[in-house]
Parts: C-alpha cells; structure tokens; sequence
C-alpha cells in the first residue's frame, strides 16, 4: 500500500470504526487474499468491542505492501454493502493526491453482475488520463468556436 493510501486509511479511521458494523463479515475475503491470516484474524477476533477490532484490522491492512491492496480493500468494502465507507476512503485518497482513484458507481455495477473471486480484480479504477484527455479536447473546440 502506498504512503497516500495509508494516509487516507489513517484520516478515516474514525469514520471506519463508527461505522463499520461487524468486520469479521470481511474476513472470508481478506483471507483469500491473503491480506490476513489465521493468526492476524485471531488478534482481531481477540478484541472485545467492535470498534477495537475493525481498529485492528485497519492496523493490520496498512502494513500490506501489494500494490492493489487499498483497491481490493475498497472493493471488499462494496461487496459488504459498505459503499459508504469504500466511497469516503476513495475521495480522502483523491484529496490527497491520490491518481488511481476507483469508480464507485463502475464497480458497484460490476460486483452485481459477477461474482467477486479472490484470482481477479473487479474493481474499476477511474480513467484519469482519459478524461484529461478529453477535458483538453473540449477546450480545443471551444477555443476553435
């Protein structure tokens, strides 16, 4: 995970904890990731209040060094019905700088169409240059106008 996306993590922690619910309902898909372990789950499970343990887990995610660690994170959180969480997460890391941003919308789309699998990705990450791109283009025409 990247120091902005830790950053964002970091910054909603309080908003995550409040809101989050039970968090062991994430666990089945964090551990196929990989992202916990049988030991990790047991450390979070040790903890009595909710709040303690999804503080926990946050704890724990951030110290993961896979690139789409944030991403799949938010996608997981959407699968949970938690798009209010994954969205807030999103836009602090857009805040902060953050360049691959996932479209909320897109993946809420795609998580119910298809299954979510562990092997694959479906998430769906903003195109960024794309509407540089095409932002630039209208000014174009507009300027031509």
């Amino acid at each position: 995970m990247e120091a902005l996306q830790r950053k964002a993590i970091e910054n909603c922690t309080q908003y995550i904890v409040e809101d989050m619910g039970d968090v062991m309902e994430l666990f089945p898909m964090l551990i196929s990731l990989g992202y916990l372990t049988n030991y990790t789950s047991e450390v979070i499970k040790a903890e009595k209040l909710s709040y303690d343990k999804t503080k926990k887990l946050l704890e724990i995610l951030v110290t993961i060094h896979k690139e789409d660690a944030f991403h799949r994170f938010i996608e997981i959180l959407i699968k949970a019905n938690k798009t209010h969480i994954a969205s807030k997460l999103n836009d602090e890391y857009g805040k902060l700088g953050g360049e691959k941003l996932v479209d909320i919308n897109a993946t809420v789309k795609a998580l119910s169409r298809i299954s979510w699998s562990h092997e694959k990705p479906t998430y769906v990450l903003l195109e960024a240059n794309k509407k540089q791109a095409e932002t630039s283009e209208n000014a174009s025409n507009l300027k031509s106008l």
